[in-house]
């Protein structure tokens, strides 16, 4: 079936639901294009078929809309950095149900190892509260989750590493006490947050060198978790320095970890007038200069490549950490203007959906909306109707027709076509010049083009808003 035909067809059967719907005043074209809801769908699909959908409050599912309506090509890299924050995002702010499972893998494993290698012990079942009982400390404001004792990848990590210990013994029966050892130095480690601390137990004699590299490591871990941070990075930095130990690539990553908890940001001020004092932006860029002596080099690691996105993650924050909202959203929207690199793309998408989220609850969010300099912020604001709490412009609501007709007439760029499209109402003379306009712009979108199916639509619906089922 030729590209057209197929569209013809995709179309007639958008037309369908949108004639039931329209007939019971349902379905505007905003509807189909900005406002449907679908969590669920790929990013591949999004990528590769790209109908306008996704889902409304999700921020970065409409910068990825942004870039495709730009001519950004996706690559293999890109849809898996891109799939992995999406699936991320639900869970951003609050949900602690992946620590849980860590917890739970890591409690199974534990029990499990110590029925084989101390089969006479009675374990303390209280030794550590599940996570989903202990208060999560998330700052809203800083970006970050707050000085807290454990991250789900701890328990993933000492999971695995447990795995790998009881596979030694399975080669080798005299390696079961220095196991065990291990085991029981793990659990002084994660009772650190107990209100009784842990206390790890000195080395056996005759101890193997795996045991002492593993041991150092767990002592770095705990006086991380401790919140001793300067001692924690002497520690890794030791270790991450040491090429005989299987830690030392783990303990350079936690270093920037070292770095993210001491410097947890400050509460941003109320007054919106207020720019970035010089304090501030010396004390940030002495900041980013300690980010880039960590990160970069972990991120030339190739050893390291499975925690490459949490180390942009992790990077990308603490390059914003000490400047005002107004600031961090301005960076954030300069630095997305063209996809780069997927992971540290990702990583700022996750950044600035924040800042979308967080501003919805704060009363005078002056540092979002269409008001803001950035094309992007402008846009998104426009097609997520957010001109910022409390904010008296156009109060009739139609500010965002206003805008982006006149941001399409300026510059003709695809995206606001589409947000034109999309926001203005449907003339009802058939030889409206604006609506002519409108029909004949998206009529000329290429077949070849992710917009195609999308313009398609919009004109579609347009056009049966008119009465012209023809």
């Amino acid at each position: 079936m030729r590209a057209g035909a197929r569209l013809l067809a995709m179309t007639a059967t958008a037309l369908l639901g949108a004639t039931m719907a329209h007939a019971s005043g349902g379905y505007e074209p905003e509807d189909l294009f900005f406002a449907t809801n679908r969590p669920d769908q790929p990013v591949r699909e999004f990528v590769e078929r790209p109908a306008g959908y996704y889902t409304s409050y999700l921020v970065p599912y409409q910068v990825l809309w942004y870039w495709r309506l730009h001519g950004q090509a996706f690559s293999v890299d890109a849809v898996r950095a891109f799939t992995d924050l999406l699936e991320k995002l639900p869970r951003e702010d609050n949900s602690m149900e992946e620590l849980d499972d860590a917890w739970t893998e890591w409690r199974q494993a534990h029990d499990a190892a110590t029925a084989k290698l101390d089969p006479q012990s009675a374990r303390d079942k209280a030794a550590l509260a599940p996570p989903s009982q202990q208060p999560p400390k998330w700052n809203a404001d800083s970006l970050q989750a707050s000085p807290n004792c454990f991250y789900s990848d701890a328990f993933r990590n000492a999971t695995k590493t447990l795995a790998q210990r009881m596979t030694r013994v399975a080669g080798d029966k005299a390696a079961a006490p220095y196991v065990l050892h291990w085991l029981k130095a793990q659990d002084a480690v994660f009772d650190t947050c107990n209100q009784q601390s842990g206390t790890v137990p000195e080395l056996p004699q005759h101890a193997p060198a795996w045991l002492k590299a593993d041991q150092a490591y767990q002592l770095a871990a705990q006086r991380f978790y401790a919140d001793d941070l300067d001692e924690a990075d002497t520690a890794f930095t030791t270790i991450a320095e040491d090429k005989a130990s299987t830690w030392r690539d783990l303990a350079a990553y936690m270093r920037l970890r070292v770095l993210a908890r001491q410097n947890p940001g400050e509460a941003p001020s109320d007054n919106k007038n207020e720019k970035d004092s010089p304090e501030a932006l010396k004390r940030q860029a002495e900041l980013t200069k300690q980010v880039d002596a960590i990160a970069l080099p972990l991120l030339k690691n190739p050893r390291l490549r499975a925690l490459h996105p949490s180390v942009h993650r992790l990077a990308e924050a603490l390059r914003i950490r000490y400047l005002l909202p107004a600031t961090r959203m301005q960076r954030l929207a300069d630095g997305l203007k063209t996809m780069g690199p997927p992971d540290a793309a990702a990583a700022k998408l996750l950044l600035l959906n924040h800042e979308f989220r967080a501003c919805g609850f704060i009363y005078d969010c002056s540092y979002v909306g269409p008001a803001q300099t950035s094309d992007l912020v402008q846009w998104l604001s426009t097609v997520r109707g957010f001109n910022g709490p409390g904010s008296s412009a156009e109060p009739d609501g139609k500010w965002r027709e206003t805008l982006s007709w006149s941001r399409y007439q300026r510059t003709h760029d695809l995206a606001w076509l589409m947000a034109a499209a999309s926001l203005l109402p449907v003339a009802a003379a058939s030889d409206d010049k604006r609506e002519a306009e409108l029909q004949a712009a998206l009529a000329a979108v290429p077949e070849d083009h992710p917009a195609r199916f999308a313009a398609t639509q919009l004109r579609a619906q347009r056009l049966f808003a008119q009465g012209r089922y023809k």
